[in-house]
Order: C-alpha cells, then structure tokens, then sequence
C-alpha cells in the first residue's frame, strides 16, 4: 500500500479491505502487485510501454486471472488509460469473467 499514494488508489485498497475482497493492482511494469508482494518503486508511464512489453504484461495478467472465478476491474470511467481498456478487452477475449466496477460502492462485503 505504500507505493500506491493516489487518494482514489487509496480509497480502493481500503473499500476492499473493508468488506474482505481480495484485491490487486495493475502494475504498468510488474502486472498485478498484490497487498503482500513487495516490490521497489518505480516509474513506468502506460504511454511509454512498447508493444512487446504490453504483450507481456497482458500474458502474466491472463496467467493471474485465469485461477478466478470473475475478476473485478476498478476504474474512474474519466480517466481510464487506453492500456488498461486495452486490458479488459483483451482478458475478456481470452474468456477471462471480468466486472467492471466504476464506484466504490459496488465492492460488496463478503
């Protein structure tokens, strides 16, 4: 949770640990961080991803996702990067049961 310090960000971490849901975020250089990974900070722009690494980025999230029975995408609709639409798209293709949830209250207790 320290590397992530955007309010919003911040506010998502909390709404799932407060109704239990098990939840990671998208990394743009390590594909999904879960709360307890540790991992160096880093600066890596959605916009200066190659081709390449996006395709890598994309295989490690389907390999993730495909253990789970749904997975559920958090996102402010105003400001979501065309990666990460890109993401959707392409783990839905994959037949990866994805939610997109665009309100914090949507994150239901367990």
């Amino acid at each position: 949770m320290e590397l992530y310090l955007a309010t919003p960000t911040q506010r998502f971490m909390r709404r799932c640990i407060e109704t239990r849901m098990k939840w990671a975020i998208f990394s743009d250089k390590n594909a999904f961080v879960f709360p307890k990974d540790r991992i160096e900070w880093y600066e890596k722009d959605p916009n200066t991803l190659s081709t390449a690494e996006k395709e890598g980025l994309f295989t490690e999230a389907y390999e993730v996702l495909k253990n789970y029975d749904l997975a559920c995408f958090y996102y402010n609709p105003g400001r979501l990067h065309p990666v990460y639409r890109e993401l959707v798209n392409a783990m839905k293709k994959r037949g990866i049961n994805i939610q997109e949830i665009t309100h914090l209250n949507d994150i239901l207790p367990r």
